[in-house]
């Protein structure tokens, strides 16, 4: 006995080999098949026989095809579902898929949703090509897709200057070469190398630009307070908004200054009397402006010193009176700095030369 196959499968292929037979289901096709055949002797045929075959369904992994997205330079890129990682993917059982980030891409940041949805950020100045990897599933098998995205450059945007603040002691040199230069917290859109541009100078000191975004600044003496300027970043084509850095030049307290003292008392005049006003103190001076206090280091050598502590005094000269005398005082800031100075008196009435006066002694007559 032979089969003759009479009506092919219409879902699958069949070979007969005798009795037996081997049969193949189209891809991905499951459901019922069938083909006929007659049994023969050769001579006579039986009658026609159908074979039903039940094909069972096997799940398929859903299939990721690749996806191409373009976004410009520092712009976010915003996709809904509908144009999404899973929208042009398939599943052969049409079962509802989700999207789950598999890799990230390497110059920028991905916010992935299950329903394949997406917000890229490039990295800021990055353009040219990024790319990251989803994970596609049907809740039973998965598999793999890549999404590509061209990050294109646009047109020169502007640089961003952001000001500074800082803070050094009186009278003390800003060199930023030991800190971030002035350039660090400043940004190019386009990742274009940025230059210092200094549009004004401060109302006192000295400021000097030394290059790669670093200034020296040197206050002017015993000034305190807040000192600005203003500069731009460059891109070589445009400039940035013009912003300010502030230096905040805290107190430093001083030593005082004193300066010799020059008096003269007449033959017959006695004693010398001195109020503050006209003291010691009269030509002293604080640079912080403190009140300051005297007190006596040395002495006159012959006569008698009342001395007060606001500078005023009384001297009575010994008898006989010798041509001269004097003394040593010194005066005491608040913070406890000092400062000493010499005082002359002549005692025989002689007049007090410009010259000595000019050298910061007073005079009595």
């Amino acid at each position: 006995l032979s089969v003759v196959l009479a009506d092919a499968p219409l879902h699958g292929v069949l070979t007969l080999d005798g009795g037996d037979f081997n049969y193949r289901p189209a891809l991905n096709y499951f459901g019922s098949d069938e083909f006929t055949y007659r049994v023969t002797d050769g001579a006579l045929s039986s009658n026609l026989v159908t074979a039903s075959i039940a094909v069972e369904p096997v799940n398929d992994p859903p299939l990721a095809a690749a996806d191409t997205y373009q976004v410009l330079q520092s712009q976010t890129l915003t996709v809904p579902a509908a144009n999404g990682v899973l929208a042009n993917d398939t599943d052969v059982e049409a079962e509802p898929l989700t999207a789950m980030l598999e890799s990230v891409p390497g110059h920028g940041a991905v916010n992935l949703a299950t329903d394949g949805g997406f917000v890229y950020l490039p990295n800021a100045s990055f353009h040219g090509r990024d790319e990251f990897a989803y994970r596609v599933s049907d809740g039973i098998d998965s598999s793999v897709g890549r999404a590509v995205i061209d990050v294109t450059q646009g047109p020169n945007q502007r640089p961003l200057a952001i000001g500074e603040v800082f803070a050094i002691p009186e009278d003390s040199v800003l060199d930023t070469r030991s800190l971030d230069s002035l350039l660090a917290n400043d940004v190019d859109p386009d990742g274009q190398t940025l230059t210092l541009v200094i549009l004004s100078q401060p109302p006192s000191g000295q400021l000097e630009d030394l290059g790669a975004g670093h200034v020296r600044y040197t206050p002017a003496r015993d000034v305190t307070g807040s000192i600005r300027f203003d500069y731009a970043v460059s891109d070589g084509e445009l400039e940035s908004l013009p912003v300010q850095v502030e230096i905040l030049l805290l107190p430093v307290n001083d030593a005082p200054q004193a300066q010799p003292d020059l008096y003269s008392l007449a033959p017959g005049v006695s004693p010398l009397v001195l109020d503050s006003a006209a003291g010691v103190l009269a030509n002293d001076h604080d640079p912080d402006g403190d009140t300051l206090l005297v007190t006596l280091i040395q002495p006159p050598s012959s006569g008698t010193l009342n001395l007060s502590l606001d500078g005023g005094l009384i001297y009575t000269p010994a008898e006989p009176r010798p041509p001269s005398d004097g003394f040593t005082y010194r005066v005491t800031d608040p913070a406890g700095l000092s400062a000493d100075a010499p005082v002359q008196i002549l005692l025989n009435g002689q007049p007090v030369g410009d010259q000595l006066f000019q050298s910061g002694f007073e005079s009595v007559p």
